[in-house]
């Protein structure tokens, strides 16, 4: 009934995949696990290979790095069930009725996302930054999320009939990191396909040194400003991304050359701040729509 995805980059996933592998069976439901490994080190590859012993449970290892939508999508078509549970790799099972509440809230027209958890343990200082976004702009229960179900949409646990799946699939012109969780939201809302949240956490664990969330921060703007001039994104859904509704308002403000000069003059200085010192919101979605600014300044699209 269920087929389990997990796409793997440098990650040791033993722990998940079996605690799944054992609620699964418990469940007495047809199941299967598919791990794809995504050209990951040797170090990392070895310890998760002692899963192929698993009954139910495929081990894959691609041959080259293909990204996270090309090797979602590739799971999607490994797959057997009419239902795709697909979770990142960095993710932990937080109780015994993570499947269970799955397969009772299975509705054959309806995508299902479980939502994100964090520890309430604070991290080291060089993973603060994180820790902190994941706590204040992830952390949601299943009714606030429900408020505005496509924007909360995102790709670290969530189940989708395989019909759903199949006829829209992640965007594989998104090769860099950013925003394939964010097209495939749109999409949904486009083809009025519900999506529902529930109150199904995973915990995420695998908590970026603040210096790499600061340049995948930068690679998701990058990522985002490709898409609109590539015209991924459309002027109706800029309002459903919160960067690019704040910058529309910049934008009839004349706000977006003085912010993107204070950018090229302040980036460093922010960046420190971010990375070196006590991290504030404030501080980082100025970092964000500073830099947007940059790339965006003399773009027509935007």
């Amino acid at each position: 009934m269920i087929s389990i995805l997990i796409p793997v980059y440098n990650y040791n996933i033993v722990d998940i995949v079996t605690e799944l592998h054992s609620q699964s069976l418990d469940c007495r439901v047809p199941f299967e696990i598919i791990i794809l490994d995504d050209y990951s080190l040797e170090e990392h590859k070895y310890p998760n290979r002692v899963l192929e012993s698993l009954q139910y449970v495929q081990y894959h290892e691609l041959p080259k790095n293909v990204g996270r939508s090309k090797i979602r999508n590739t799971l999607a078509d490994l797959s057997q069930y009419p239902y795709l549970l697909f979770m990142d790799c960095d993710a932990q099972v937080r109780d015994s009725r993570f499947m269970s509440r799955y397969i009772f809230a299975l509705q054959s027209n309806t995508v299902l996302c479980g939502g994100t958890a964090y520890s309430i343990m604070q991290p080291d200082e060089e993973k603060k930054l994180r820790w902190k976004y994941g706590h204040v702009r992830e952390v949601r229960h299943a009714t606030e999320r429900n408020t505005n179900p496509y924007v909360s949409f995102t790709t670290f646990n969530f189940l989708v009939p395989k019909h759903i799946f199949q006829d829209i699939r992640f965007n594989e012109d998104i090769t860099n990191y950013g925003h394939e969780d964010t097209i495939f939201g749109l999409e949904l809302k486009k083809k009025n396909i519900p999506v529902m949240h529930i109150d199904n956490p995973l915990i995420h664990i695998g908590i970026d040194t603040n210096r790499d969330f600061v340049l995948k921060t930068k690679q998701g703007i990058k990522s985002l400003h490709s898409l609109i001039q590539t015209d991924s994104i459309d002027s109706e859904s800029t309002e459903d991304i919160r960067v690019l509704g704040v910058y529309k308002k910049l934008e009839s403000l004349n706000m977006i050359q003085p912010l993107a000069f204070f950018h090229k003059m302040m980036h460093r200085s922010i960046e420190y701040r971010l990375i070196y010192k006590k991290p504030r919101m404030f501080m980082y979605d100025l970092y964000k729509i500073g830099y947007l600014c940059m790339l965006g300044k003399n773009d027509k699209k935007l």
